[in-house]
């Protein structure tokens, strides 16, 4: 078996994409490291110029991004308790609502039938009197319709 032959043509080139971008925002990150100005991520720890005390070094792109994924971390740490809360009643909110459209579709289902009901049985009903017909008349019989209404009892 190949490597990645149960990816498809769509699969690898939004994999290439994205490696693609990230090895564009490393290497640019590097090119800016020490341009003056302000630093998207202000790094609390990290490497330091060695050569000049004053010399202000942003964080690189994977440098970057551990130093938020660290602080994101934290802030989870901390908060661990009110992050679940609120995942409850996001996921409550929305089997509420699920289950309200549930319900709604189930009622326009029924409302649906009862239209079908109500307005293709008659077209229903006369189809099959049709075909009976017609096969009545291939065996030679009378159209069930053409027979007498009353109910004598003589079958």
């Amino acid at each position: 078996m190949r490597l990645g032959s149960g990816m498809n043509g769509q699969t690898r080139l939004l994999l290439l994409l994205i490696f693609g971008f990230l090895a564009f925002a490393e290497a640019s990150s590097w090119v800016t490291a020490s341009w003056p100005g302000d630093c998207l991520v202000n790094p609390e720890q990290g490497p330091r110029s060695s050569n000049d005390a004053n010399q202000k070094d942003c964080p690189t792109f994977i440098a970057g991004s551990l130093i938020l994924l660290k602080r994101a971390d934290r802030v989870i740490g901390r908060h661990d308790k009110s992050i679940v809360a609120v995942f409850t009643v996001v996921l409550a909110v929305s089997t509420i609502g699920l289950w309200i459209a549930t319900l709604d579709l189930f009622r326009a289902g029924e409302k649906q039938m009862q239209l079908i009901a109500l307005k293709l049985w008659p077209i229903a009903k006369g189809e099959m009197w049709s075909g009976i017909a017609v096969r009545a008349m291939a065996d030679g019989e009378k159209h069930p319709s053409d027979s007498n209404p009353t109910n004598d009892g003589g079958g």
